[in-house]
């Protein structure tokens, strides 16, 4: 249910059971040994940042309780792809400047993360103008010359739909 979940109310049920920390029945009781794990909440809070009903103030508060102190390369790949997921114009932009800054540093890791949830279906009406500029990117991509790089950079970032 989880990764199926795109509709606000599904995911108003997803954050029942993490505030409950257990998944519930129809009628809110915890089902006995069914308690969520560090990924299933890590994938409650990309669901919420990629759904626009949420405020980001919500969405921000959500990430920070659900993280913690953590430091670890997952709650770090989290707050990647938080940050690509930003399903706002604003928030869009900001994401493409930064995942299409070939100098910024990051792991192969960590730009898979950005560029992988940087197209969201949830978000195709926000995207869908930086189609013409993803091509662009790629040329510029390929003249790096870095085939492990350039491929990745393909692979992860060419969205699977919406493409007319």
């Amino acid at each position: 249910m989880i990764d199926s979940a795109y509709k606000k109310e599904n995911i108003d049920k997803l954050l029942e059971w993490l505030k409950a920390e257990s998944v519930l029945t129809q009628d809110g009781q915890k089902i006995p040994n069914t308690g969520l794990t560090k990924l299933h909440k890590y994938t409650i809070v990309r669901k919420v940042y990629a759904d626009s009903h949420y405020t980001q103030d919500f969405k921000d508060d959500l990430l920070k309780t659900v993280i913690g102190d953590a430091k670890d390369d997952q709650a770090k790949n989290l707050k990647l792809a938080c940050q690509s997921l930003n399903p706002t114009p604003e928030g869009k932009e900001k994401s493409w400047l930064d995942i299409t800054n070939f100098k910024a540093g990051y792991s192969s890791y960590e730009w898979n993360t950005l560029w992988a949830n940087f197209f969201s279906r949830k978000s195709l009406d926000i995207t869908k103008p930086y189609f013409p500029k993803l091509i662009q990117k790629i040329r510029e991509v390929a003249d790096c010359g870095d085939k492990e790089y350039i491929e990745a950079f393909i692979d992860n970032l060419i969205p699977t739909y919406g493409i007319d």
